[in-house]
């Protein structure tokens, strides 16, 4: 079960970020407890498939500003706002964060 939330907030922060060919390193960035044995897949599948150098970051907690309005929740919105940068950025969590935009209400 984990595996598959894995998969589908990897492939979420692939497409909505993009990697860029100039900078051929990812920082995967851990966001709450993600297990040692899932980054180690993710940066062997990033090193073997890509070609990119894996750089694997220091665990970042969960924290509230990151939730939706009603608190249960975790924004994918607030999640990709915060670590966008010039970087190419990996962020794992285990947490199925909530997509939210103009046409989908929050749950």
């Amino acid at each position: 079960m984990y595996m598959k939330k894995l998969g589908i907030l990897i492939t979420l922060v692939v497409i909505l970020f993009g990697f860029t060919p100039k900078n051929k390193v990812v920082y995967i960035q851990p966001l709450g407890d993600v297990k040692p044995e899932y980054l180690k897949l993710v940066k062997e599948g990033v090193e073997s498939f890509y070609h990119f150098q894996c750089v694997i970051k220091k665990p970042i907690p969960l924290t509230n500003d990151l939730l939706v309005n009603s608190k249960t929740r975790y924004s994918a919105d607030k999640i990709l706002s915060k670590f966008n940068n010039q970087q190419n950025y990996l962020v794992l969590t285990l947490k199925i964060p909530l997509l939210l935009n103009q046409n989908l209400k929050e749950m």
